[in-house]
């Protein structure tokens, strides 16, 4: 408020977690220490978030990590009972160190859906953030285990680049549309990666040379989002 700010962005879920109550996913260990665990005395870190930026005429947006599961599997000291690796582990994958909620199953997005929606009507905000994070960042020399998913679901697709944009250009736009419904004068925002593809790809795309972009490797087809208006803002 001394500052002059007049919104902030607030994670509220990290890694298939919450910063706020949640009937669908556990506490987040980077609230209490373990996942799971409630804050002692109770309160409500999104709600408090949001009736004190309210409170200073200030918007509060809520920022979720769509599809990313657990940040390290490696050291992983304790999952909850109700978190999606416990009650789903057939929607998850690993790569590298971390797990992932795979965005090409059906049920595993409406998951994801029901998750984020139940912020939207629950809470007074005034934004919806989603960061970059739709497939994972490339890692050399593994590639991102949804084979399976893909001869299930993608067989009716040119190649699999294809079948995983979609997957994520349905998400979006099926989000859009509910939030819409659900409370039209919040704002709807993402945080892309900033080079959508390298010109030397696409003529449309920037003078840049990124060794991954967010088109061919993150599968977020951003310009199509935008021409298609599915977003009130992107933050690069």
């Amino acid at each position: 408020e001394d500052l002059g700010l007049n919104a902030i962005i607030f994670q509220v879920r990290p890694a298939g977690d919450a910063f706020y109550y949640s009937a669908f996913e556990p506490w987040s260990e980077y609230l209490t220490g373990v996942q799971g665990k409630g804050p002692d005395p109770f309160f409500d870190p999104l709600a408090f978030m949001v009736e004190e930026c309210h409170a200073r005429a200030m918007e509060l947006h809520a920022w979720v990590n769509p599809f990313r599961a657990y940040m390290n599997v490696e050291k992983t000291r304790y999952v909850a009972a109700s978190h999606v690796m416990s009650r789903h582990p057939d929607w998850v994958v690993r790569y590298g160190n971390q797990a992932y909620i795979d965005p090409g199953l059906p049920e595993a997005r409406d998951y994801v859906m029901r998750v984020i929606l139940d912020i939207v009507y629950r809470y007074d905000i005034d934004g919806l953030h989603i960061d970059d994070y739709f497939y994972p960042y490339r890692i050399q020399g593994e590639e991102f285990p949804d084979t399976t998913s893909y001869y299930q679901f993608g067989r009716s697709f040119r190649n699999k680049a294809d079948w995983r944009r979609n997957n994520i250009n349905t998400f979006v736009r099926t989000l859009r549309n509910y939030t819409q419904a659900l409370k039209p004068e919040m704002k709807f925002g993402i945080s892309p990666f900033g080079v959508w593809r390298n010109r030397q790809k696409d003529a449309r795309g920037s003078q840049t040379r990124a060794g991954q972009t967010s088109y061919d490797d993150l599968y977020a087809d951003i310009l199509n989002w935008l021409e298609q208006g599915w977003l009130d803002y992107v933050a690069p």
